[in-house]
C-alpha cells in the first residue's frame, strides 16, 4: 500500500504549515490586556447566549482544555460551571494515534504533568463529553478547524457513536477563507470567537427539486419561493422557533429524568438523547441568526409535563410521543423547505430523532419483559 501523499495533499500540507505559523505567533503576540478583554468577552457569551443554545450546559458532563500557547482561557467558565454542578473533563493523551481521553475535574483537584507539559487531572476517573469546548488555530465558516496538525480531537470525534456538541473556541482574527480541510477533518457545531457566536454554513447543496429557469429570458427565476410551493422565510423562523422551543424542553426534562433514572441502561440512553436534543437547539439557534433573527429564549410546554410524570416508563412514553410531534413536524415540513442547509440539517434532526423513539421503544420492551417474567416468578 502506497501512503505517500500526493502532490495536491503536500501543497496544503505547507500552506496549512504556514497559516499555523502565522496565526500562533499572531495568537501568542497579543498584548496581555486586549487578550484578557477578548477572553472575558467569550465567557460572557458562553454564560449568556451560549447557554440559552445548549439548554443544560450547566447539567452535563462537558470538555475543556487546559489553556497553552495564548489558547483562550476558559478556567473561570470551567471553575463557575463546575460549582454550578457541571461535570467537568479534561483531556488526556493516551498516544499519538489513539483517541483523547477525559478524565474528571473539579476546583481544587490535584493536577500532574501530563503529554507535552499540559497539566491533567491526578483523578483517574473518565468519561466522554457530551458538550466539547476545543481551542482553536484557524478556522473557516464551514466549521472545519486549523489545529496543532496532530488530528488528535478528530480522530476522538471519529471514534465516538455518539457525537458530541462541538465548540470551537478562539480569537477572531483567525479565521480563514478555507482551511483546506482534510477528508478526515470533521466540521464542529458551533464557533466561539470575541466577535460573536458562529453557526457554520456547512456546504449548501442545491435540491434536486429546485426550480431552474430554462433560459436566461425566462421569468420563472425571479418569482418567490412560494410560487413554487416553498415556505417564505417568515413562515421558515417561525417553525424553526416552534421546533427549538420544543427542543428547549426535551433537552431540559430528558437530562433531568437521566439523572434520576434507576439503572445504567436508561440513564446511558436519556443522557444521549438529552444531548441530542441540546445538539439541535444550537442547530436550529444558528440557523435562526443565519437568517437575521434572535432566536426564542422559551421553553416548550413539553418540559412541565414530562416533569409531572412520575413514574419512569411513563416518562418514557410521553418522552417518545413528543419526539414523534417533531419528527411528524418536520417530515411536513421538508418538501416546503427550499435552503439546502437547512433540509439536510433537518433531515438529519429527523433521522436522529427517529432512531431515538426507536431506542427507546426498544428500552420501554425490555421493561416490560422485565415486568412479566416478575409476575410470573
Amino acid at each position: 500500500m502506497n501512503d505517500r501523499k500526493n502532490p495536491s495533499d503536500l501543497k496544503h500540507d505547507r500552506w496549512r504549515q504556514d497559516q499555523r505559523r502565522a496565526l500562533l505567533a499572531r495568537r501568542t503576540g497579543m498584548h496581555e490586556q486586549g487578550k484578557r478583554a477578548a477572553d472575558n468577552q467569550i465567557h460572557r457569551l458562553i454564560i449568556g447566549p451560549l447557554k440559552d443554545m445548549i439548554p443544560h450546559l450547566d447539567q452535563t458532563t462537558v470538555g475543556f482544555y487546559w489553556p497553552v500557547k495564548g489558547e483562550v482561557d476558559l478556567r473561570p467558565v470551567m471553575t463557575d460551571l463546575a460549582n454550578a454542578g457541571t461535570k467537568a473533563l479534561l483531556p488526556l493523551v493516551v498516544g499519538r494515534a489513539m483517541p483523547l481521553d477525559f478524565r474528571h475535574w473539579a476546583p481544587g483537584d490535584p493536577m500532574q504533568p501530563g503529554t507535552y507539559g499540559i497539566p491533567v487531572p491526578s483523578n483517574t476517573k473518565t468519561a466522554r463529553p457530551m458538550i466539547l469546548f476545543i481551542p482553536l488555530v484557524g478556522f473557516d465558516s464551514a466549521g472545519y478547524r486549523l489545529g496543532y496538525g496532530g488530528g488528535l480531537y478528530d480522530r476522538t470525534l471519529a471514534s465516538y457513536s455518539h457525537k458530541p456538541i462541538t465548540i470551537g473556541v478562539g480569537y477572531s482574527f483567525g479565521q480563514l477563507d478555507s482551511i483546506r480541510p482534510l477528508a478526515t477533518d470533521i466540521p464542529l457545531d458551533i464557533i466561539l470567537t470575541e466577535q460573536g457566536i458562529m453557526s457554520p454554513e456547512g456546504i449548501t447543496s442545491k435540491l434536486p427539486d429546485t426550480p431552474q429557469p430554462a433560459s436566461p429570458p425566462c421569468t420563472m427565476n425571479e418569482m418567490s419561493p412560494e410560487y413554487f410551493g416553498y415556505l417564505d422565510t417568515e413562515s421558515i423562523l417561525a417553525l424553526l422557533d416552534q421546533l427549538l422551543e420544543a427542543e428547549r424542553a426535551g433537552a431540559r426534562g430528558v437530562a433531568s429524568l437521566s439523572r434520576q433514572a434507576s439503572d445504567p441502561a436508561t440513564h446511558d440512553l436519556l443522557h444521549e438523547v438529552a444531548g441530542d436534543e441540546a445538539r439541535f437547539c444550537a442547530m436550529l439557534s444558528g440557523h435562526i441568526m443565519r437568517l437575521g433573527a434572535t432566536p426564542s429564549r422559551k421553553t416548550g410546554a413539553f418540559y412541565d409535563k414530562l416533569m409531572a410524570v412520575k413514574d419512569q416508563t411513563d416518562s418514557l412514553v410521553l418522552l417518545n410521543r413528543g419526539q414523534d410531534w417533531v419528527a411528524r413536524t418536520i417530515r411536513d415540513i421538508l418538501p416546503r423547505i427550499q435552503d439546502g442547509s437547512l433540509h439536510k440539517d433537518l433531515k438529519h434532526m429527523l433521522d436522529v430523532h427517529v432512531e431515538n423513539i426507536r431506542r427507546c421503544d426498544a428500552l420501554l420492551a425490555n421493561e416490560g419483559e422485565s415486568d412479566e417474567r416478575i409476575k410470573t416468578r
